[in-house]
C-alpha cells in the first residue's frame, strides 16, 4: 500500500465505517415512544361520535383490545379504529352536553 491513493481510499472507508457505527442506533431503534393524543373532536350535529387522534400509529396489540378506552360515567356505544391514528366512540344515544 505504498500508493497514496490507496491510503486515501482506506482512510475514507474507515471514516464511513465509523460514521455507520455511530448512526446505527438512530435508524434501527426499536424502542416504543409514548403515545400522545393530538386531538379530540365530537360531531356537533348528532353528538354521537367522539374521535380521538394520536400523534403516531397505535400498535396492533393495543388496537386488538375489545375496549381500548372507557368513558365515565358509562355510555352505551362501541369503540372502533378508523385507521392506526384514530379511535372513535360511536354512542347509541347523543352524548350529554353538560358532561363533555
Amino acid at each position: 500500500m505504498s500508493n497514496p491513493k490507496n491510503w486515501v481510499i482506506a482512510l475514507l472507508l474507515l471514516i464511513i465505517a465509523g460514521q455507520t457505527w455511530l448512526l446505527k442506533d438512530r435508524f434501527s431503534s426499536h424502542e416504543q415512544q409514548a403515545l400522545a393524543v393530538s386531538g379530540i373532536s365530537l360531531d356537533s350535529a348528532m353528538r354521537t361520535t367522539l374521535a380521538v387522534e394520536f400523534d403516531q400509529p397505535v400498535p396492533d396489540s393495543v388496537r386488538a383490545q375489545a375496549a381500548p378506552a372507557a368513558i365515565e360515567p358509562a355510555v352505551a356505544g362501541q369503540w372502533v379504529w378508523t385507521n392506526p391514528y384514530t379511535l372513535k366512540f360511536l354512542a347509541q344515544t347523543p352524548l350529554p352536553a353538560d358532561r363533555l
